[in-house]
């Protein structure tokens, strides 16, 4: 079962939508109203939320309702990604099953090659591609566990996306990595999923997100990630040597 936003409800906030994209500047009340709508929409429309932050951001300070604020270039790259969410993904499960599924029951599978490219299967689909000059190892930031990682991207888009609805993810891959960590001889009770936030907070930290983003990414309610996220090793060593150095 699946809620989504009515076609005149859809077209009706695209339309509004695209009256944004002139406007220097709005009152408070006139953002707020739309704030009020994204956010609605945001029940239906889930990956909008990351882009609503910097919209609410807009507001702070301004407390009388016709006092004008000026719309910055992200507030109107923000609108432009709210215009492709409506088109491509108005809709949310409510009911996901109870039952995971393997790789293998799945027949599902992905691999990528350094040098020749990627590829995947799934049941009676496939697809295969070969790596952009950009997306070799000889780039900044790519690695063979990028390239693996594409592989898979690429893969829910194009073979199971549509397969994989409601099915439950989260909770089975917590219970999945207990039981990992179990035959590895870890003690599971000193590992969450809790830990993979703190893990990805660390790494979009790393990659210069900005603070407001890893907080709304994260589905964080308040800003105690910031505690969380661990500096490099290689960080730590340079400050060490520079300091020697001097």
């Amino acid at each position: 079962m699946e809620a989504r936003l009515p076609s005149d409800k859809l077209n009706r906030l695209f339309v509004d939508l695209n009256s944004w994209h002139t406007n220097k500047s709005s009152t408070l009340e006139e953002l707020q109203s739309l704030i009020g709508t994204l956010n609605f929409a945001c029940k239906v429309i889930v990956p909008g939320r990351v882009f609503l932050q910097r919209i609410i951001n807009l507001t702070r300070g301004v407390s009388k309702p016709h006092h004008h604020i000026c719309l910055t270039n992200g507030f109107r790259e923000d609108v432009k990604m709210w215009q492709l969410f409506l088109k491509d993904w108005n809709g949310t499960s409510l009911f996901l099953n109870s039952f995971w599924k393997n790789s293998t029951n799945l027949s599902l599978y992905t691999d990528a090659s350094v040098t020749l490219g990627f590829g995947g299967i799934f049941r009676t689909q496939w697809f295969q591609g070969k790596w952009l000059p950009h997306q070799t190892l000889t780039t900044k930031n790519i690695s063979i566990n990028w390239q693996e990682l594409y592989a898979i991207v690429v893969a829910s888009y194009r073979l199971y996306g549509t397969f994989m609805a409601s099915k439950t993810l989260r909770r089975q891959f917590t219970n999945e990595l207990r039981t990992l960590l179990a035959q590895d001889g870890h003690h599971p009770a000193h590992y969450a999923g809790h830990s993979f936030r703190i893990g990805a907070a660390t790494t979009t930290a790393s990659q210069g997100l900005p603070h407001w983003l890893i907080q709304t990414l994260g589905r964080w309610s308040s800003d105690c990630y910031l505690r969380y996220i661990r500096t490099p090793i290689n960080v730590l060593t340079d400050v060490s040597k520079r300091l020697i150095a001097e």
